[in-house]
């Protein structure tokens, strides 16, 4: 639940186009291919818990929010969405 958890923002890193398919409610969406140029969106004081299809890009995105500074790691998971809601299972 990331309801209490407010220290906490998901980042997707995925494509507009994927992130179509469905996302994650309250997540911040930033494809990774701008993410360097849109640092200065994400909320300050916050760990970011970065996503993507398959962990790759989040990887990516992790050693870029390490350059800058700004807590973050990886959301590993199997995510389903359909028709925008979206599920994790471990």
């Amino acid at each position: 639940a990331m309801d209490g958890n407010t220290n906490q923002v998901i980042l997707d890193v995925r494509t507009k186009d994927e992130v179509k398919s469905g996302a994650f409610k309250n997540s911040i969406s930033i494809p990774l291919d701008e993410i360097e140029k849109r640092l200065g969106e994400l909320p300050k004081g916050k760990e970011m818990l970065i996503h993507c299809t398959t962990g790759a890009r989040a990887e990516m995105a992790k050693n870029a929010l390490d350059k800058a500074g700004i807590k973050a790691r990886f959301l590993i998971a199997d995510v389903d969405c359909e028709q925008g809601k979206c599920e994790i299972s471990d």
